[in-house]
């Protein structure tokens, strides 16, 4: 036997073992290289134990699950029967390997790694990066581990593997994460936080960790980056539409405006067509200036009286002159013309006060409606600015509207039915006449100066003022069911 070791080339096999091949050749040259060196005579106790374990650690290394699990149930056996087994597991290199095959892809420097990687395993940058390893093989190691936690053998230096099984309790593996707890549940109970030896391979692990959180913080800022390529991108998207539908109201906008105008052409128009019909005599009348500081004489016969009254000249106020036309129809009445749809109050510049004051007027609207829709009647405080509001006002529309507050016991007026308003500035009452029927509902307490406003809003629609006069004494009498509303 003797002469058959001298003739191996000791030499020639450590090359085959290195050669990385995984057949045959690998498996005897393994085999023999054991053999020689268990039979060298090794007096020491702890390498004669490792020369035990070491095939036991390369079953448990099996890619076969099932032969696995038995290397590490044998090892496992192994360690609580025998001591120099344990301390063999602890001082011959077995802590590295476990350490080794639970940093998945661990990147190892060329000088600072043993002999046993060739040369063609290595990187261009002298890193070599071992294949991750199996979960079920993993778990087989570290149940030898957590065998030898428990029979609190080589604590201090099992906490080498503190960093690599901290990583361990986030595997997805149930069962790897348990036995990791496990462990280090013993470690740090024995006050083992880490191993006060810092080994090359702790420091891989360390590095492998803060490699992996360099990769996931990369990943987490390509994702944010790209929400916020989504998120410029639907802005970008939603500012477009928003021109668009601001650019298409505006389109609708000008359509409106000039619907509108082209309405009021129309209504104008119509209401000049009536004109030429005998509807509103204007032929031949004369014009007069936009500002509106028309005077004219308002001489009426139409008001029968047994008494004399007063005319007086007056000058129209109208904050959109544009809006209105002023006719001067025969020299003693005038007319006043809505040229656009929208809300004015005119106002006569006369101030009522001393005395008795009556004005009569006519209205007539659009196309041939009969009723007259917002028009109204009525007196305005002569301090008063029109328009800024209804509190300083009164008006007869059917109804009296005064300070915002509507009562409805007046009739309603139609067209072309006459509207008389008297104002006794001595009693401090305004009464309305609609065909010369006095109206129920009065106004009373008017103790300041006032003037008569027109107010109306359709285009086409047009007032007649008949006459302004001063009455020598008032017409009005008590009716039945009257009703005064405070001014």
């Amino acid at each position: 036997m003797e002469v058959l070791y001298e003739s191996i080339d000791v030499g020639t096999l450590n090359k085959l073992v290195g050669s990385g091949d995984e057949g045959e050749i690998y498996v005897l040259s393994t085999t023999i290289l054991h053999i020689i060196g268990v039979r060298c005579g090794v007096k020491d106790i702890i390498l004669r134990f490792n020369a035990a374990t070491e095939p036991v650690i390369q079953l448990i290394h099996s890619s076969n699950e099932k032969r696995s699990r038995s290397g590490s149930k044998t090892l496992c056996d192994l360690i609580e029967d025998n001591e120099g087994i344990r301390n063999s597991l602890i001082n011959t290199g077995f802590i590295q390997i476990v350490l080794h095959s639970i940093a998945a892809e661990t990147p190892i420097k060329q000088h600072q790694t043993s002999q046993m990687y060739r040369e063609s395993d290595f990187k261009e940058d002298g890193s070599i990066s071992f294949p991750s390893c199996p979960s079920f093989i993993q778990i087989g190691l570290l149940k030898v581990v957590l065998r030898l936690a428990e029979l609190g053998y080589g604590l201090e230096k099992l906490g080498v593997l503190i960093s690599g099984v901290e990583r361990l309790k986030r595997h997805k593996d149930a069962q790897l994460r348990n036995v990791a707890e496990n462990i280090l549940q013993i470690l740090y109970s024995q006050g083992i936080i880490q191993s006060p030896v810092s080994t090359i391979t702790s420091k891989d692990v360390i590095v492998c960790e803060l490699e992996e959180q360099i990769r996931r913080q990369n990943s987490e800022i390509g994702t944010k980056e790209q929400e916020k390529h989504n998120l410029a991108t639907e802005l970008r998207q939603m500012k477009e539409e928003k021109e668009k539908v601001e650019e298409l109201n505006q389109k609708l906008k000008i359509e409106v405006d000039q619907l509108k105008k082209e309405k009021d052409r129309h209504r104008y128009a119509y209401a000049k067509i009536r004109e030429r019909r005998g509807s509103i005599d204007r032929t031949n009348f004369p014009k007069f200036d936009s500002d509106m500081d028309l005077r004219g004489s308002f001489n009426s016969s139409s008001f029968s009286s047994s008494f004399k009254s007063y005319d007086f000249s007056s000058t129209i106020i109208s904050k959109d002159p544009e809006d209105i036309e002023f006719i001067d129809i025969d020299g003693q009445k005038k007319r006043i013309v809505k040229k656009m749809d929208d809300y004015d109050t005119i106002s006569l510049s006369q101030v009522l006060y001393d005395g008795i004051w009556q004005l009569e007027t006519m209205f007539q609207v659009e196309e041939d409606e009969d009723t007259v829709h917002f028009a109204a009647v009525g007196i305005v405080q002569d301090s008063y600015d029109i328009p800024a509001d209804a509190a300083h006002s009164l008006a007869y529309s059917g109804g009296v509207n005064h300070k915002e507050q509507d009562t409805y016991e007046n009739s309603t007026f139609k067209e072309n039915q006459s509207l008389r308003l008297e104002f006794d500035s001595d009693k401090g009452t305004l009464v309305l006449y609609i065909d010369d029927v006095q109206q129920p509902v009065y106004i009373s307490g008017i103790k300041e100066k006032v003037r008569f406003i027109i107010y109306m809003h359709y285009v086409g629609s047009s007032c007649l003022i008949r006459s302004l006069k001063k009455l020598p004494e008032q017409t009005y009498v008590h009716v039945d069911g009257e009703k005064a509303v405070d001014w």
